[in-house]
């Protein structure tokens, strides 16, 4: 692997994709000029997931990201046809529930605390002996 994890994950692509869980997540550029368009981003390649050369997702869709087609496989395997977008949908609000609960938790100890101002006075101090003249 070299150092620039991009073109290795290109070049791993357009060497046939990656294996999981018996189906095959292959890097789709034939859209056309962009895939989609999603908060001020322009998707130009995306990500479907074949067996036997076959899309075999519901709705043949696609991912932005190899993660996000593992998690839909996981779906499609483990849970009922009927159900694969209410899961999809439901994993998706989780992941971004935990997201935010995971900022939340940093934002909150990265605060360091508040340096106090006090002012020493050590003559005022009670440990300091008492001066007699």
């Amino acid at each position: 692997m070299s150092s620039k994890p991009v073109s290795d994950t290109r070049t791993r692509f357009q060497r046939g994709g990656v294996e999981y869980r018996g189906h095959q997540i292959r890097a789709k550029k034939d859209f056309a000029d962009f895939v989609g368009y999603h908060r001020g981003f322009y998707f130009s390649e995306a990500y479907v997931v074949l067996k036997d050369g076959i899309n075999v997702m519901p709705g043949a869709c696609y991912f932005s990201n190899v993660a996000d087609a593992e998690m839909a496989i996981d779906i499609k395997l483990d849970v009922s046809p009927d159900r694969f977008w209410e899961t999809v949908r439901a994993v998706q609000e989780a992941q971004r529930n935990a997201a935010i609960l995971v900022i939340e938790q940093a934002r909150q100890q990265s605060k360091a605390p508040e340096p106090k101002n006090e002012v020493i006075d050590n003559d005022a101090s009670p440990e300091a002996p008492a001066l007699s003249m």
